[in-house]
């Protein structure tokens, strides 16, 4: 078996080069979120979570709040951008940008959730959970009967 060639010192330099570029493009990007339009994103979905967290839009905002916090994928990108109004497309828009730019602070997205009742909502729906129950949170408007139903359709469909 042939072992492969060292790499020469010009594809070293090549690739340091191209490495440094792609550090630099990412660095570019994340300042070029700006710090306070985001927060007033931030600000703003944490009020109207924390006030009419069980309209449509809003619904639809925790989900996507959620899903970011999480690292799922559970979110209609159709039903997100088509059910937000202006204010709340805008909020959302910066948030995912800051997020996709690595501007988003976990412990600032902690916090949105934490002060919009979030967490605690969280925890209620774990209280009203059986305790070999899935925790179905934040699916607000969806009968946990048929959730739960779907889901074993689907575990066994596996």
């Amino acid at each position: 078996m042939n072992m492969p060639e060292p790499p020469t010192e010009q594809e070293k330099q090549q690739a340091f080069n191209a490495l440094a570029g792609a550090v630099s493009k990412a660095k570019a990007l994340k300042a070029s979120v700006d710090p306070e339009k985001l927060e007033a994103a931030l600000c703003l979905v944490t009020k109207k979570i924390k006030h009419h967290y069980d309209t449509g839009q809003v619904t639809r905002m925790r989900r996507f709040l959620w899903s970011i916090w999480n690292q799922s994928h559970f979110v209609n990108l159709y039903d997100l951008t088509s059910g937000l109004d202006s204010e709340l497309s805008e909020a959302m828009v910066c948030i995912f940008t800051a997020t996709a730019y690595g501007a988003l602070p976990e412990n600032r997205l902690r916090r949105l959730l934490d002060e919009s009742g979030e967490f605690d909502r969280l925890a209620q729906a774990r209280k009203q959970t059986p305790e070999d129950g899935i925790v179905l949170y934040p699916w607000p408007n969806f009968n946990r009967t048929e959730i739960e139903a779907f889901l074993r359709q689907s575990k066994e469909s596996l």
